[in-house]
């Protein structure tokens, strides 16, 4: 199996009850989150992709969605987007989903070391366009849930912290603890100065920021 890429975010999404968390981010997003069950999960009622943002739908395919926040204090919600398909909503955090490769290598190397990109520049050149994509509608959905900061990171490395935020404890508590396993860098690092990255650091033990102005 690969290593593969982590995205989280802070949130300030309001209520106690299932309902009440459902209603604040329907509020947030100025749309109804739909129930759309996937039975016998063959994606019968999947919605078709789109990557236009007004077309997006938030949907839960699960039946017993009140009993799965009950029992682990969680919220899954998938969106049809492209290029986000989905968010895990914990107390104080949520993961996201991307709609392209999650794998960490290829997330680090299309992204950030030059010559994989002059290896491979047509898949280069698509991972990093649709990379955008996700990362305009990533800016776009956070802040209206009232994140402020999101962090990258795999999921080998730091996977004994990782379960803080599925316990759900706030990021700013959350990020020390990551930062005992490796060192966190800005994002735009892993954009103009990977090679010095890969040159200094055991790459699998870094992970990257970013704060959402």
């Amino acid at each position: 199996m690969g290593v593969d890429l982590m995205i989280f975010s802070n949130h300030k999404i309001k209520g106690v009850t299932y309902e009440e968390r459902i209603k604040d981010i329907e509020n947030k997003l100025g749309k109804s989150i739909q129930i759309l069950r996937n039975i016998p999960h063959k994606r019968e009622n999947e919605p078709p992709k789109t990557n236009k943002v007004k077309d997006v739908i938030y949907y839960i395919d699960v039946d017993d969605g009140k009993d799965y926040f009950e029992e682990l204090n969680e919220i899954p919600i998938q969106l049809n987007f492209e290029y986000f398909t989905g968010l895990r909503i914990f107390d104080k955090t949520l993961e996201m989903h991307m709609g392209l490769s999650s794998k960490y290598s290829k997330w680090l190397n299309y992204l950030g070391d030059d010559y994989e990109k002059k290896r491979n520049p047509k898949e280069s050149i698509e991972y990093n366009r649709r990379w955008n994509e996700f990362k305009k509608f990533q800016f776009h959905l956070i802040s209206k849930l009232g994140g402020d900061k999101i962090v990258y990171f795999n999921d080998a490395s730091f996977q004994e912290p990782e379960d803080l935020f599925y316990q759900g404890r706030e990021l700013n508590e959350i990020l020390p603890e990551l930062e005992k396993v490796g060192t966190f860098l800005e994002i735009q690092n892993l954009y103009t100065k990977y090679e010095s990255i890969e040159d200094d650091d055991e790459i699998s033990n870094v992970g990257f920021y970013e704060k959402i102005k």
